[in-house]
């Protein structure tokens, strides 16, 4: 824990201090061996299917894995802590989340607004207004940044990678063009479920670092609709709305569905505090993590 809390520090330290480097992450091998499996298995009905998505990632996290095993016993862990570093850097992104967060809450303008609300996957012909681009952003937040980071944490970078390829197959809009409809059904599911538990670490963290009663209660109401609408254990439910009830609840601002989305023409001067604040509260949350780490490796040595 110690080393993996060094790990992703001096990596938010790298991506801070040089954001061009991001230009590096690219996957396109990914999406190359992919097209290349699929024209091998295609006319074998597994490919459609789970066994298929497992087959394209669990050689490559195994492989990792015992790569990084191997890379730790020698050069006394040198070699591995560099390899770290470099696999960490490269799966998250692949864009820097601060610089999108940066232009888009200093998009006063139309023009703005829709070049910034684009590289959060907004495919909508109108600038929106913040308030509707919460979800957006905190689903990129999650995707690009706190879930690679929480299961590094949790198992090391083979399992880092492994929720990077699933998400590459669920979202990449490339992949979708030739990959089966229940293989990409397959890899949205288990994208869901592996996003799921640094989602709730997201949701405590931003209740520790902003207003603890007013997440509780967002969380809680948000939950109580899904149970309404026939849902059962409402709070093991793979919707990720949660996450914006409870950002909403801390920067104060009324129900996404309830505020009407400007025409373009009407739209001069777009309010940007709700996603400046939004911002500072994703800053927090990445704080609280690395506290959190830090006082486990500190209990341990204690203890």
């Amino acid at each position: 824990m110690a080393l993996s809390l060094l790990v992703i520090a001096i990596v938010l330290l790298v991506v801070a201090a040089a954001p061009d480097l991001t230009r590096t992450r690219d996957f396109a091998w990914f999406e190359s061996y992919l097209r290349w499996l699929h024209d091998k298995l295609k006319p074998n009905g597994f490919w459609d299917s789970w066994m298929g998505l497992t087959l394209s990632i669990l050689p490559k996290v195994l492989l990792l894995a015992w790569i990084a095993h191997f890379a730790n016993t020698v050069a006394f862990g040198v070699l591995g802590f560099i390899g770290s570093l470099l696999g960490l850097f490269l799966l998250l992104g692949p864009r820097d989340l601060s610089e999108d967060l940066a232009e888009l809450a200093h998009s006063h303008e139309s023009v703005s607004r829709l070049r910034a609300q684009k590289l959060f996957a907004v495919e909508h012909p109108q600038p929106l207004p913040a308030v509707h681009l919460l979800q957006p952003v905190l689903s990129a937040s999650l995707k690009r940044h706190y879930a690679p980071i929480f299961w590094f944490a949790c198992t090391g970078l083979a399992g880092s990678l492994a929720y990077r390829l699933i998400q590459l197959c669920a979202d990449n809009k490339d992949l979708k063009e030739f990959l089966p409809e229940r293989y990409l059904r397959a890899a949205k599911t288990l994208e869901s479920w592996m996003a799921w538990l640094p989602a709730q670490a997201m949701c405590l963290s931003l209740a520790l670092a902003s207003d603890f009663d007013a997440v509780a209660r967002a969380w809680h109401e948000h939950h109580d609709r899904s149970a309404h609408a026939g849902r059962r254990f409402a709070w093991l439910d793979l919707d990720m709305g949660f996450l914006a009830s409870t950002l909403k609840a801390c920067i104060d601002v009324d129900d996404v569905d309830e505020l009407p989305i400007l025409e373009a023409d009407l739209v001069q001067a777009l309010d940007v505090s709700p996603i400046q604040h939004s911002q500072q509260l994703l800053g927090r949350i990445t704080m609280t993590w690395l506290v959190a780490m830090a006082m486990i490796v500190l209990a341990s040595y204690l203890s």
